[in-house]
């Protein structure tokens, strides 16, 4: 059986504190694979 890559996508609205908080959540992200 083939695992299908997971995927998500960020979009980030407002302050330079939200794309800090939206890269955060990405790295989360990649570590969960």
């Amino acid at each position: 059986m083939t695992v299908k890559p997971r995927r998500y996508h960020i979009t980030t609205f407002g302050c330079q504190m939200n794309k800090a908080d939206s890269e955060r959540m990405a790295g989360i992200l990649e570590n969960m694979g």
